[in-house]
């Protein structure tokens, strides 16, 4: 064999390599100038390189797509969580400004409360406990005799409304029994026509958050929204405590009387605080029509 085959033999891949570039340069230079029309070589060119750089772009543009794409996701995932954080902020503090009025509004109708009944001697006590079985029978307040509570001692609402009275007693809690309880019995009187009755404490009616009013005779001019307070006999009530309004009027199968029942004044749903009005000084009558 030659020196020249050799030659080309071992240093194939270098020739190879210089025989592309100078082709592509020819191509270049001949491509460069403006012509009508391209040559064969030029063609042929073409179909091999066309396709090629179509992948190319179309991969280039993809790539591009893709890595912006990502980009603006992570970008919009940080604002996302920026933004979720400033509303779960503003949330709290829109949760504590509600929990500070609700607080505020509690502690002006305790001030109220105390104000309008100045002549008589009233506590405010925590409710501390209710009746799991019977939500509308009993609650447990924080204080007792060593705040000089007594038995049968009154038992209102923030908006003047009867709630019970005292039933059990320690020295540092007490027992009351609601006026929605079965138990419970309060002599009443409507306000507007002044005629009397009974506001009971009734199984079906406290399921639906009313009290009945019964003994009411059949001539009484008795209407809805009606307001019944208490009537001041009896002996444990004084006269004049909000009871609640009437809902609803009925007749008694025997015809003698009617019955009613009642909203109470007092939600008994949500009570948190209650006020006391201690018999050792009592009147006899307390602010008549107080609603």
């Amino acid at each position: 064999m030659g020196i020249l085959p050799q030659f080309f033999q071992k240093n194939k891949k270098i020739i190879a390599l210089a025989l592309v570039t100078l082709f592509l340069i020819w191509a270049i230079n001949v491509t460069s100038k403006p012509r009508e029309q391209v040559s064969f070589p030029e063609r042929i060119i073409g179909y091999i390189v066309l396709p090629i750089q179509k992948v190319f772009n179309f991969v280039k543009v993809e790539f591009n797509q893709a890595y912006l794409f990502f980009y603006e996701v992570g970008a919009t995932k940080g604002e996302k969580e920026k933004l979720s954080l400033e509303v779960q902020q503003l949330q709290d503090q829109l949760r504590e400004l509600s929990d500070i009025k609700k607080e505020n509004e509690r502690l002006r109708q305790m001030l109220g409360i105390k104000n309008e009944y100045k002549d008589q001697n009233i506590e405010v006590a925590q409710v501390i406990g209710r009746n799991p079985d019977n939500l509308n029978s009993i609650i447990l307040i924080n204080k007792g005799t060593n705040n000089g509570f007594k038995v049968n001692d009154e038992v209102i609402s923030a908006n003047h409304g009867l709630i019970g009275r005292i039933i059990e007693i320690s020295t540092d809690w007490s027992k009351i029994m609601l006026i929605t309880d079965p138990e419970s019995s309060v002599s009443s009187i409507l306000d507007r026509t002044r005629d009397l009755a009974v506001a009971t404490g009734d199984a079906v009616a406290s399921k639906y958050g009313y009290i009945k009013l019964t003994y009411i005779l059949p001539e009484a001019d008795i209407i809805t929204d009606d307001i019944v307070i208490t009537s001041g006999y009896g002996g444990i009530f004084s006269k004049g405590i909000l009871i609640g309004k009437v809902k609803e009027v009925k007749q008694e199968p025997n015809e003698l009387t009617k019955y009613a029942y009642i909203e109470p004044a007092a939600d008994f749903k949500r009570l948190e605080e209650v006020f006391v009005i201690k018999s050792s000084i009592k009147n006899v009558s307390l602010k008549e029509g107080k609603r």
